[in-house]
Parts: C-alpha cells; sequence; structure tokens
C-alpha cells in the first residue's frame, strides 16, 4: 500500500479500491479500528474528488455501517447509510432492491433502538 501511495499520491481516486481491501481484510479480523480508518480515508478522497454521490462510494459507505453496528453505535451506522440510500435512490431509483435492502437496514437499525 505504502508502495502504491508513493506511485499515484495520496489522494488519488485509485487508492480507493485497495483501501477497502485493506478495510475488509481488518474487518474480518475484527480490527474495526484501523479498518474504519482505511473507509474514512477513501471517503475523505471520494469528497476531494468531488464525487459525493458515486455509487462506488456505495460500499465504504455500507462497510463503515457494518462497523458502527458491530462497535454498538447505531446512530453513526445511521448516518452512513442514510447517505448510501441517496445515492442509491439517485443511481438506482427508489424501487430498486439494492435502494430497498438499505432502507430495511435502516428499519432494523432504529427497531433495535426501541426494544432497548
Amino acid at each position: 500500500m505504502e508502495i502504491h501511495i508513493q506511485v499515484v499520491g495520496e489522494e488519488q481516486p485509485e487508492l480507493i479500491d485497495p483501501l477497502e481491501h485493506l478495510a475488509r481484510a481488518y474487518s474480518a479480523q475484527e480490527e474495526y479500528v484501523r479498518a474504519q480508518q482505511y473507509l474514512l480515508q477513501a471517503l475523505a478522497i471520494y469528497q476531494e474528488a468531488g464525487r459525493p454521490e458515486d455509487m462506488l462510494l456505495d460500499s465504504v459507505l455500507n462497510s463503515l455501517a457494518e462497523i458502527e453496528i458491530a462497535r454498538g453505535h447505531p446512530a453513526l451506522a445511521r448516518n452512513y447509510l442514510d447517505r448510501s440510500r441517496a445515492i442509491r435512490e439517485l443511481t438506482l431509483g427508489q424501487n430498486n432492491p439494492r435502494t430497498i435492502e438499505v432502507a430495511q437496514k435502516l428499519a432494523s437499525i432504529s427497531t433495535s433502538q426501541m426494544t432497548r
């Protein structure tokens, strides 16, 4: 990863995919803080590149939401999922199964908070 950064630069969109892969590896090992760092770096690159509604950003947002759910932070997870739903609605449409999937995740987070 360090070599890749040296070649393309720290804030280039080409880094997003490797950052996501690293984050998934750390998430699988339940190293959520490290995974989150890589995902937040990818998120910052998207924002710097002026691509805040890019469908590719969707997987970063969903991964961040999963980490926050695992860490017991449903409010933060909901923020990421809200943004993911907005991207999916804009890109895929409100009735697309992938958009509905995120809406269902949001509903389940809200329901689990109410039962606590």
